[in-house]
């Protein structure tokens, strides 16, 4: 989080301040930018038969591409809506899944999901120069999953006596599609500031998930998603 404030700020600060948008000023912004993704909460190893063993959600990394339409209603405020293409996901750390006989190690774990958002939100002008302006905006963000993929690496052991023996035939990498174990819908809430100078625009957002990612386990797992993106606005 402190090197993306940091980034934000340095870019501002690498620009000479010297037009904002007025009352009534409709422009859409073509959108690019990175995230970085993780849940809200630890996941079970085994929700069906060993539901209070987790692991650890760690960050991954995606990226973000769509558009967004904004229309000035005050001096100060305005609306926009968009729709954007968006790489998510999580990260686990490494776990062990083990039986009698068996033992599993499971590595390199994650999930990627590919949303389709549409972002709603508000924007409070904060601070106003001749060419430049910071905002705050909020709002609410309804994603649709359009893919869900898995990936990792299984490292089987097979018990022998006392001692675990490497079961290299059903050892190695995996990776597949997985949609149906997530949910098709998502909820969220963005908040964020912005930055605009001229017709750039840097944006960046914190984005709140409400409702659960996975099908198939009670926890209320939600996501959790920071997004940078640059944009360039074209008066309409």
């Amino acid at each position: 989080m402190r090197k993306w404030a940091l980034l934000l700020l340095f870019s501002i600060s690498c620009i000479t301040i010297t037009a904002q948008r007025s009352k009534g000023d409709i422009t859409l912004y073509p959108r690019l930018g990175y995230n970085i993704s993780k849940y809200s909460k630890q996941i079970p190893v085994q929700p069906k038969y060993e539901p209070s063993k987790l692991t650890k959600s760690k960050f991954k990394s995606g990226y973000t591409i769509g558009a967004e339409l904004h229309k000035q209603i005050t001096e100060k405020t305005g609306a926009s809506i968009g729709l954007l293409y968006s790489t998510e996901g999580s990260k686990l750390a490494d776990y062990t899944i083990e039986s009698e006989a068996k033992k599993w190690d499971i590595k390199d774990f994650s999930s990627q999901l590919h949303y389709l958002q549409l972002p709603i939100m508000a924007t409070i002008d904060i601070m106003k120069w001749q060419n430049a302006s910071i905002s705050f905006d909020f709002g609410i963000q309804i994603g649709y999953l359009l893919k869900g993929k898995n990936k990792n690496t299984t490292e089987v052991y097979n018990k022998n006596g006392n001692t675990w023996v490497p079961d290299n035939e059903g050892s190695g990498k995996s990776s597949g599609t997985t949609t149906e174990v997530y949910k098709r819908t998502n909820l969220s809430i963005p908040i964020g500031f912005s930055y605009e100078y001229n017709k750039f625009s840097l944006d960046l957002r914190y984005n709140i998930g409400l409702t659960k990612v996975y099908n198939y386990i009670d926890e209320n797992i939600c996501n959790r998603n920071w997004v940078l993106t640059i944009g360039y606005g074209i008066a309409l």
